[in-house]
């Protein structure tokens, strides 16, 4: 191997851990966020509850999904192909 070779790739090692540095700071920042929102969500569905408490209605429960209707026949994969 070549000096010219070996110092391409120390240098494209060099640059290939400086972008995965930039995606792990990214992915922290990112989960910083989604936890935030999540924080937010369950304030949120936490003062639901007291409103519906205090209002005497039974709150919907966001745990479970709603129904999903099935698809129309002939709809879906290869079904319309």
């Amino acid at each position: 191997m070549s000096t010219e070779s070996f110092d391409a790739l120390v240098r494209e090692i060099g640059m290939l851990r400086t972008q995965c540095e930039e995606f792990r700071v990214r992915n922290e920042m990112l989960q910083y966020h989604l936890d935030r929102e999540r924080r937010a969500v369950r304030e949120l569905e936490r003062e639901l509850q007291e409103y519906y408490g205090v209002v005497g209605v039974r709150a919907p429960n966001f745990s479970r999904p709603e129904y999903d209707p099935p698809a129309p026949l002939g709809w879906g994969k290869d079904k319309d192909e």
